[in-house]
């Protein structure tokens, strides 16, 4: 009877713990299909405010320039090498300036424009891209705003007009970018919830345990989501089509005997009690039998809700933690930890 009772608390813990790994990469394939648009929103503003920045780092330089009668050729010599170097988003968006009449003066990116006039540059819908620069820059209010183009793929660019110099700085970043910082939030986010990540495009991301029982040849196979274990490990993963992404969570066996001995513990004194006390008789033990396992099963329930409650607890603590590390306590803004990353 109390092997019985053993198992039926391995199962249910067993079951428990799958349904939190499949709840887990659920809420968090939910959560970023919700987060696309503030995400892509906030990649925007993100490319703005580095402009802005760059913005400044020029005016100073002007101003400097100004103040011991610097030419103004030489002062945009200097603005221009100064921004050459200027990187973000891990060293994929970049800086560039050109002029109104679209001679391209700095394009980190691919340098072979530099010099050049790209006037009548357009973009593979058929866009003229410097021209849609000007137009945006002379019309816009504050002379800046966002430019959507397309060249090997989707972009996005915020101009601003230095109107000292005449000039055209701006910033760029590809739909790519856009896909490689949503991947960011979600790395960060793993640490602290046993996520896994595989990118089907790179091929890359996940453990090479993993690997063996995932391979993105059959990621279409786990659209409705599988469950899969190795000798140490059990996993829960689905493939998530729009990203050509395969997420995962996962539990180590280990940590499922711990939690069934601690409800064991629990549960199986009671056990041997209520067994003493029936041992008076067979039909003493037939009548109060159901009442046991009613009780029993009572006991069973009430430790593995504590169970999930403390997961629950465990898994909002750390997200807090999380919070915590890349917010600034007095603004509730980015700190400067984060904006480094």
């Amino acid at each position: 009877f109390k092997r019985e009772v053993e198992r039926a608390i391995y199962t249910t813990v067993l079951q428990l713990n799958k349904n939190i790994l499949r709840d887990k990469v659920e809420g968090a394939i939910i959560s970023f299909a919700s987060k696309k648009s503030s995400l892509k929103e906030t990649l925007k503003e993100r490319l703005k405010e580095e402009v802005l920045n760059a913005y400044s780092v020029a005016e100073n330089i002007y101003a400097s320039c100004k103040k011991y009668r610097y030419s103004k050729e030489k002062a945009k010599r200097i603005i221009l090498k100064t921004l050459s170097s200027y990187r973000f988003l891990g060293g994929k968006g970049f800086i560039f300036v050109s002029s109104l009449q679209g001679r391209m003066l700095l394009y980190p990116e691919n340098k072979k424009l530099e010099g050049k006039n790209l006037w009548n540059w357009k973009d593979e819908n058929g866009k003229f891209v410097i021209r849609e620069f000007k137009a945006t820059v002379m019309f816009s209010p504050n002379k800046e705003g966002f430019v959507n183009y397309k060249l090997g793929g989707e972009r996005i660019a915020f101009v601003k007009l230095f109107e000292p110099l005449k000039l055209i700085i701006g910033g760029e970043v590809s739909y790519e970018d856009f896909k490689r910082f949503v991947k960011q939030v979600l790395e960060r986010e793993k640490e602290f919830t046993n996520l896994l990540l595989i990118d089907c495009e790179k091929l890359s991301g996940l453990e090479s345990k993993v690997s063996l029982l995932v391979s993105c040849e059959d990621a279409q196979k786990l659209k409705s989501g599988a469950y899969l274990s190795d000798l140490d490990t059990l996993y829960y993963v689905k493939y998530v089509a729009p990203w050509n992404w395969i997420m995962g969570s996962y539990i180590k066996k280990s940590k499922l005997v711990q939690q069934s001995i601690v409800v064991k513990n629990d549960v199986l004194p009671k056990v041997d009690l209520v067994l003493k006390v029936s041992s008076v008789g067979i039909g003493v033990i037939f009548a109060i039998s159901l009442l046991i396992l009613g009780y029993l099963f009572g006991e069973l329930a009430k430790a593995l809700i504590d169970l999930k409650k403390s997961h629950r607890e465990l898994e909002t603590l750390n997200r807090e933690m999380f919070i915590m590390a890349y917010t600034d306590d007095l603004t509730g803004l980015s700190n400067h930890k984060k904006f480094i990353e």
